[in-house]
C-alpha cells in the first residue's frame, strides 16, 4: 500500500466527521485528483466505500470499510509494538 493510500485511510478512520476527496486533499497537501486516483484504487480494493453528499450530488464522502478500520489498527499496533522494542 502506497504511503498517500494510508493517509487517506488514516483520516477517514481516526478523525470525527465525514470527508470528501477535497478535504482530503487539503489535509494531506496534495491535489484533489492524486487523492481522487488513490480514492479509486482503495475503493477497488475493498477499504473504502463513496456515500454521496445530500446537498451536493456531484460530490461525495468517502467512507471506511471495516477492511480499512481493521487495517489501521493493525499497522498501528505493529508500530506500537516495534517501538516498544
Amino acid at each position: 500500500m502506497r504511503p498517500i493510500e494510508m493517509g487517506v485511510l488514516n483520516i477517514i478512520t481516526k478523525r470525527e466527521g465525514l470527508f470528501t476527496p477535497i478535504m482530503i486533499a487539503q489535509l494531506l497537501e496534495v491535489s484533489k485528483p492524486m487523492v481522487t486516483n488513490h480514492i479509486t484504487v482503495l475503493e477497488k480494493k475493498g477499504y473504502i466505500l463513496r456515500q454521496s453528499c445530500a446537498n451536493d450530488k456531484r460530490s461525495f464522502y468517502v467512507i471506511p470499510a471495516d477492511k480499512a478500520i481493521s487495517l489501521v489498527k493493525e499497522v498501528e499496533k505493529n508500530l506500537n509494538n516495534h517501538l516498544k522494542n
